[in-house]
C-alpha cells in the first residue's frame, strides 16, 4: 500500500507510515497536528480515486490504513462505483451483503458491473452458484448501470433472464462465455437507449440475442462466439450508425449456395476490421457492402483463402478514402498486379501493413513505382504519395537493394509536385545492412516487430552475421533466417491500435 501511495502522491508516502506506530502512540496519531489529518478531505479522497484508477478497478486499501482514512474513503462515493464479483465461490451471503453496501456508498454514481470470470471451468453444479439475493440487490440499481462485463456461466445465464429492461444509462456492454445449456434468446437489453458499444465474445443463444443495433456506434463479434458471415450481415444490416466494426468470423457452418442478398450502405462506418478464421463464403458479405466513409480497413485471413478481388471491388464500389490499410493471408500471396491495383485505388493512404504473404507482391518493380526519380517516364509515378508508415512481413521475394533505395528516397523526399509527397516516418521490417541503420540514426523510426515486443536494430543482429554492400558478397540468399523469421508473428487485432 505504501508503494501505491508513493506513486500517487509522493508527499504522502512518508505520512502513511504513521499507521505503523498507531498502537505505540495513539495520542500522536489522532492529534490534529498529524500530517495525515492536515490534508483536506477532498484532496485525500481524490488521491484515493487516482489510486483506484492506477490499480485498474476497485481498491479498498485506503480503508485499511487508519480510522481517518477509512472515514474519508467511505465518504468518497467514486471509490464504490465498480462492483466486481467472480460469481463462482461459496460466498453467496457475503456477496449479497457486499453489493448492497457498495451501492449505498456509491451514492448516485453510475456503476461499472463486472460479473463472472473468464474461464471454461463451470464447477460441479450451476445450481450451487446461483445467488438470488445478490441478483435482486444488483438489479434494484439497474437504472445506474453504465459499463457492464459479463463472463457468462450457467449461474449468470439465470441472472440474464431477470435483468430489468429499464437500463437508461447503460453505454458499454461486453459479454463472453458459452454456458453448457444454451440461453433462451433474451431481449433484456433491447430498450437500453444509451447503449453505444457492444462486444460479443461468446455464443449465448441461437438466434442471437436482441440488441438495439440501430443506435450502436461500435460493435465487435469475436472469435469465441464462432460467428459466421451471416451473423456479420445480420448486425450490419441493422446497425446503420456504426462507426467501427470488428468481426472474427468462422463460416464453416455457412451454406455454400447463397442467393444474392440486399446491399448494405453504411454512411458512418469509418473502421472495418475483419479476421477470417474459417471463412470460405465471406465473399458474400463483402459483395453486399458499400462504405463511402471508410478510412481504416484491416482484412486478415488465417486459414481459408478469401478472394481479394471482392475486397478490391468493395473499395471501388465505396469510393472511400482509405488512410490506413492492413491486409494479408497466411496461405495466399498477393501478387504484384493485385498490390498495384490496391495502391492505385488508395492514393491518400498514410499507413500500410502487409501481413504474412501479403508482402510477396511488393517486388522491385512495384517499389520502383513508389520511389520518386527526377526523370520518371510518363505513367504511374510515386504511388502512395502520402505514405508515412509501412510495415512488412519480409520474405525471400523482397529486393533489399530496392528496399534500401526506396527508404532513402522516401525519407528524403523530392516530390514531383511541391508538397505532394509525405516523408516516410515509420518502417517495420528485417534490415540486413548498415544503410538502414544510418537512416535510423538520422531520425527514421526503424525497428523490428518481434512476437511480443518491438526490437531495436542492435537487439536483432547476431554477432558475426552482419552483411555489407560489397559487390564480392556471394550466397546472400543462403543467409539463414530471412525466409521464416516472421512465420509465427502474431498480427495486431485491436482496431485503432498498432497496425
Amino acid at each position: 500500500m505504501l508503494e501505491e501511495i508513493a506513486q500517487t502522491c509522493p508527499s504522502c508516502a512518508a505520512e502513511s507510515v504513521v499507521d505503523v506506530g498507531v498502537k505505540e502512540a495513539p495520542e500522536v496519531h489522532y492529534s490534529v497536528l498529524n500530517p495525515t489529518r492536515r490534508l483536506p478531505v477532498e484532496i485525500l479522497g481524490e488521491i484515493f480515486v487516482q489510486l483506484q484508477e492506477m490499480l485498474g478497478g476497485r481498491s479498498i486499501a485506503p480503508t485499511q490504513i487508519c480510522r481517518h482514512w477509512r472515514e474519508v474513503a467511505i465518504g468518497t462515493s467514486r471509490l464504490w462505483n465498480c462492483i466486481k464479483v467472480p460469481y463462482y465461490s461459496g460466498k453467496a451471503a457475503a456477496d449479497a451483503e457486499m453489493v448492497t453496501l457498495w451501492q449505498q456508498r456509491s451514492g448516485g454514481q453510475p456503476l461499472t458491473i463486472m460479473l463472472g470470470r473468464k474461464t471454461w471451468y463451470w464447477g460441479p453444479s450451476a445450481a450451487e452458484r446461483k445467488n438470488p439475493a445478490f441478483d435482486s440487490a444488483l438489479n434494484s440499481q439497474a437504472h445506474r448501470w453504465k459499463d457492464m462485463q459479463l463472463h457468462v456461466n450457467d449461474a449468470i445465464a439465470s441472472f440474464l433472464n431477470n435483468i430489468p429492461e429499464d437500463l437508461p444509462m447503460l453505454h458499454t456492454l461486453y459479454m463472453s462465455g458459452r454456458p453448457r445449456d444454451e440461453v433462451t434468446p433474451f431481449a433484456n437489453f433491447s430498450n437500453a437507449s444509451a447503449l453505444r458499444f457492444l462486444t460479443l465474445n461468446g455464443r449465448l443463444s441461437t438466434p442471437m440475442p436482441i440488441f438495439p443495433w440501430a443506435q450502436l456506434t461500435k460493435c465487435s463479434l469475436l472469435r469465441e462466439g464462432g460467428y459466421t458471415w451471416q451473423d456479420g450481415y445480420h448486425v450490419l444490416s441493422q446497425a446503420d450508425k456504426l462507426q467501427a466494426y470488428k468481426m472474427e468470423l468462422d463460416a464453416l457452418s455457412a451454406a455454400s449456395d447463397v442467393h444474392p442478398l440486399p446491399g448494405i450502405c453504411l454512411d458512418h462506418l469509418l473502421s472495418l476490421d475483419v479476421d477470417i478464421v474459417e471463412g470460405a463464403n465471406v465473399r458474400h458479405l463483402f459483395d453486399c457492402l458499400t462504405l463511402p466513409a471508410l478510412t481504416d480497413l484491416r482484412v486478415i485471413q488465417t486459414f481459408q483463402s478469401h478472394h481479394l478481388e471482392h475486397t478490391v471491388a468493395m473499395i471501388i464500389r465505396s469510393r472511400c478514402t482509405l488512410k490506413r490499410l492492413a491486409i494479408g493471408s497466411r496461405n495466399v500471396a498477393l501478387t504484384h498486379g493485385q498490390l498495384l491495383n490496391i495502391f492505385t485505388l488508395t492514393p491518400m493512404l498514410t499507413e500500410l501493413k502487409l501481413s504474412f504473404k501479403g508482402s510477396v507482391g511488393l517486388d522491385e518493380f512495384l517499389m520502383d513505382l513508389m520511389t520518386h526519380y527526377p526523370h520518371h517516364p510518363v505513367g504511374p509515378c510515386c504511388l502512395l504519395p502520402q505514405l508515412a508508415s509501412i510495415k512488412l512481413h519480409v520474405n525471400s521475394c523482397l529486393s533489399y537493394e530496392e528496399l534500401a533505395e526506396f527508404l532513402s528516397m522516401r525519407f528524403d523526399t523530392t516530390p514531383c509536385v511541391p508538397g505532394a509527397m509525405a516523408q516516410l516516418r515509420t518502417v517495420a521490417l528485417i534490415p540486413w545492412d548498415d544503410t538502414t541503420a544510418k537512416l535510423r540514426n538520422r531520425g527514421l523510426d526503424l525497428h523490428i516487430l518481434g512476437r511480443t515486443r518491438r526490437l531495436e536494430l542492435e537487439e536483432y543482429f547476431i554477432p558475426g552475421n552482419e552483411e555489407d554492400d560489397s559487390e564480392d558478397e556471394e550466397d546472400e540468399d543462403d543467409e539463414p533466417g530471412y525466409d521464416n523469421s516472421f512465420d509465427y508473428y502474431e498480427y495486431d487485432s485491436d482496431i485503432g491500435g498498432e497496425w
